[in-house]
């Protein structure tokens, strides 16, 4: 449940939202809420619980979100050109329709995500988790991201990769799994 001070001081100004997230230490609480059509754009949002929120149209270029938490939001139509989602949950967000163009995604978790018609063009998804992740035709997304999704998703059996530069891709790759390990051995 949204904690509604939060929610009133981000709807009044993103400038004063800003300076009232540098001087505090606590992570927004905006879960649930209704954000559709608005301009948040270069807000601070990093590290904020988002679950279940609608930010379906709204403007979030340069937005910070890393760390955020978005899990099941509805980001369809949302202009996020150059924001931060680095470390973000995006598992199970609709970002169909969004333009994400130069975005950070490196680390995020967009399992089960909806990126039909999104525009990727010049995203970072080093260590990005694209399980179950959905694309379509007019997704835009760059030649080695796509080949990265379609190892993950489709299996890398009978894909020609000759003359294909994976070396971000796959190198993102391996961090996942890596990281994966790391976290199963931590377990014992």
């Amino acid at each position: 449940m949204a904690n509604f001070r939060h929610l009133k001081i981000l709807k009044e100004n993103v400038n004063d939202w800003n300076r009232w997230r540098k001087y505090s230490y606590i992570e927004p609480e905006l879960s649930n809420t209704d954000l559709s059509y608005g301009d948040l754009r270069d807000a601070n949002l990093s590290s904020a619980n988002l679950s279940g929120v609608d930010l379906s149209s709204t403007y979030l270029s340069g937005a910070n979100l890393s760390d955020a938490n978005l899990s099941g939001a509805n980001l369809s139509s949302t202009y996020l050109s150059g924001a931060n989602l680095s470390g973000a949950n995006l598992s199970g967000v609709d970002l169909s329709g969004a333009n994400l163009s130069g975005a950070n995604l490196s680390g995020v978790d967009l399992r089960d995500a909806n990126l039909s018609g999104a525009n990727l063009s010049g995203v970072d998804l080093s260590g990005a988790n694209l399980k179950n992740t959905q694309i379509n035709e007019k997704t835009r997304i760059d030649a080695k991201w796509c080949r990265v999704w379609e190892i993950v998703n489709q299996g890398g059996m009978s894909r020609d990769l000759r003359g294909v530069d994976l070396k971000l891709g796959i190198a993102a790759a391996i961090a996942g799994i890596i990281g994966a390990i790391a976290a199963i051995l931590a377990l014992f």
